[in-house]
């Protein structure tokens, strides 16, 4: 990937990517010895075109690289961008926006497996139960929802997007032995929590040790009575009558 360390390559760059629809966005910073981050490069990428900034080079403007983050008509994608809105935000005093952060869209899963069975716990605030369609295929698990509620006309324009809307979906592979056809599921406070048995020949079983004596087992062996009638003698464990 190229690094830009001069104005004009930088300004030619970004009149190049702000024809696409969108743009994706991160940044390497330090905060060791501030309270807030300190910009050290920033990667950005069009559709066809790539390139890594240096904003600690001598005498470069960075104008171009925010004005291309707060065009409105070119939305911005990052992942995770707490900290990366934090730095512009310092710089501007402003949000970059329209904005996108693929963290917030994702499914986030967690997956625990217990002595009988694997539990799946999947995130979906905002959708509802009868949205949420679960699929087990050829070892997959998938998981997909659909947001109902859309946008109306005439809201106004969008400076920060990160209420998922339209649908999510997730897909797993599954461990072998599990009995899928025996799964529940339950939906509580936006959270889908599904839980899929094992069969019975994997479940994990506990063998006991019978105790030994000068390694001789300890069992005692069944005593019948004489057919005599009389009592019999009480046989020491490891002993033969």
């Amino acid at each position: 990937m190229p690094v830009i360390s001069d104005s004009e390559s930088l300004a030619s760059f970004c009149a190049r990517v702000g024809n696409s629809d969108y743009i994706t966005v991160d940044t390497e910073f330090m905060r060791e010895r501030t309270f807030w981050p300190l910009l050290c490069l920033v990667q950005v990428a069009g559709p066809d075109e790539a390139t890594t900034i240096d904003p600690l080079a001598p005498g470069i403007d960075l104008k171009p690289l925010l004005d291309l983050l707060y065009d409105p008509r070119l939305l911005k994608v990052f992942h995770a961008a707490r900290q990366d809105l934090e730095i512009f935000f310092h710089m501007t005093g402003e949000v970059p926006h329209p904005l996108f952060d693929t963290q917030v869209a994702s499914l986030p899963l967690d997956v625990t497996r217990t002595a009988d069975a694997l539990v799946v716990e999947a995130a979906l605030p905002g959708i509802k139960p009868e949205d949420v369609e679960i699929t087990v295929e050829d070892g997959t698990l998938s998981i997909h929802g659909e947001f109902r509620e859309e946008r109306r006309e005439g809201e106004g324009e969008s400076l920060v997007s990160e209420i998922r809307r339209g649908s999510v979906s997730r897909a797993i592979s599954l461990p072998s032995g599990l009995e899928a056809d025996k799964a529940t599921a339950t939906f509580e406070h936006g959270v889908l929590k599904l839980r899929i048995p094992k069969a019975e020949s994997v479940k994990p079983r506990q063998i006991r040790i019978s105790p030994t004596v000068e390694g001789t087992s300890t069992e005692a062996k069944p005593i019948e009575a004489p057919a005599n009638g009389s009592k019999p003698e009480p046989v020491s464990a490891g002993r033969e009558a």
